[in-house]
């Protein structure tokens, strides 16, 4: 869908954003160049630099600078988003302890209206949330139409610690992300623009 902002009014952040819109092969992963496209015989993590800063400028200052901008100009655009009320955005922060989840969260969300943006972290399921399916309480949490859902940590969490812990079997892991799998699909497929 076209931006809801006039060409002339349109930053690069907007025509950043113009490419992860529903239905469009960089949100759907279908991009060949990206970590997440299709690629024969798989990803490995080992082709990619694990200390890898790609969108840095070179320098703290900078980078912070850029920060900065990008996060006045997000509130803004915030104001359309949810004026337009057309997608849900989802945000996925998944990473370490230490990996900067939270300064992200605030250097870059901390400027936006809180009745627009809620942010959710993770900890160990409820014994309430245990009682039903993994995934029932990360749906209880996405975007309504026009809002943005930042996600401090996530689903992949119902992966990753069963797994080390080795409370699933390998089957029961393989189930697991074919039912993310099949979420996120669900969720794209609704309108909900999920970045990672």
């Amino acid at each position: 869908m076209p931006s809801p902002l006039p060409k002339s009014s349109r930053s690069k952040a907007t025509q950043l954003w113009s490419k992860w819109q529903p239905g469009t092969p960089s949100a759907e992963g279908d991009n060949q160049d990206s970590p997440r496209g299709k690629r024969k015989g798989g990803v490995s993590l080992k082709d990619f630099d694990a200390g890898a800063k790609p969108y840095s400028l070179g320098d703290k200052a900078q980078d912070k600078a850029a920060v900065e901008a990008l996060a006045t100009e997000l509130d803004t655009l915030q104001d359309v988003f949810y004026a337009d009320k057309r997608y849900k955005l989802l945000v996925v922060l998944q990473g370490t302890d230490t990996s900067g989840k939270d300064g992200t969260l605030r250097g870059v969300f901390g400027r936006m209206s809180a009745l627009g943006v809620h942010a959710v972290g993770w900890k160990a399921p409820s014994e309430a949330e245990r009682a039903r399916d993994y995934l029932w309480r990360i749906h209880q949490q996405v975007p309504q139409a026009g809002d943005i859902t930042v996600f401090n940590r996530s689903q992949y969490e119902d992966v990753l610690v069963p797994v080390v812990n080795g409370w699933i079997t390998p089957e029961q892991h393989q189930q697991r992300l074919a039912h993310i799998n099949d979420f996120e699909r669900m969720l794209s497929e609704t309108g909900t623009v999920v970045l990672k």
